[in-house]
């Protein structure tokens, strides 16, 4: 599967994966009492954490956050439990000794801090030559957090991924003319540079991608 085209719909699928096991799981006791876990999850910005994902650890149960980074997961048994979240890109948050009651709802927010690319970006031992250079750099959101991952096209021609940090690096490429772009998901505006390669020359070309919400909650289909 291509990941960094598939961010959203393998969130999806996640969880739609980690509902039907929870309703089966559900099934075999029904008269046991439950309760409910609801929470918002944010960046670092304040703004929705968009198709978070929210697991019960330890168990096959969670949600996905929604476009304004709500989630919620019913039908949770009485106890205590411990609760990931989780999302591309940023690190996981953890909230312990979360207590369900019988018939209430136990509240959970999160805050998830984003991966950011390092300022100096090392990159490796590249040979050009005179017809020859390389483009590297780092992807990043608006708000400046690394999309780990995600493609790098060169003239419509897939060459590379960024890494864990939101940094990407080329082979080395013909000099001249070249259009530089990045796709992600549908939920992304497309972003695109043109660059004029010269002998040797190792280029810097860092990216950034927009979340689009309008043009996301147009086309997004929820889990069936």
């Amino acid at each position: 599967m291509n990941w960094s085209r598939s961010h959203f719909f393998l969130s999806v699928l996640v969880l739609c994966w980690v509902s039907l096991i929870a309703s089966r799981a559900g099934a075999s006791d029904t008269s046991a009492p439950t309760g409910t876990i609801q929470g918002v999850v944010l960046d670092e910005a304040g703004k929705p954490a968009v198709y978070a994902n929210i697991v019960i650890t330890g168990t096959a149960r969670g949600a996905m956050a929604d476009m304004d980074g709500i989630y919620t997961i019913s039908s949770v048994p009485v106890g205590v439990y411990s609760l990931r979240a989780m999302r591309i890109g940023s690190e996981d948050a953890v909230a312990l000794d979360v207590v369900v009651s019988r018939d209430q709802i136990a509240r959970v927010d999160f805050v998830l801090r984003g991966l950011r690319p390092p300022e100096d970006i090392a990159i490796p031992n590249v040979v050009t030559s005179d017809i020859s250079a390389v483009i590297y750099g780092a992807l990043t959101d608006s708000a400046g957090y690394s999309l780990m991952n995600t493609e790098v096209l060169v003239n419509g021609v897939l060459l590379c991924r960024t890494n864990l940090h939101g940094v990407y690096v080329t082979d080395p490429m013909p000099i001249g003319t070249h259009v530089v772009s990045i796709h992600l998901v549908r939920c992304w505006r497309d972003s695109a540079a043109v660059v004029v390669l010269r002998p040797h020359e190792k280029r810097r070309l860092d990216m950034q991608l927009n979340w689009d919400r309008r043009w996301c909650e147009e086309v997004s289909k929820p889990c069936r």
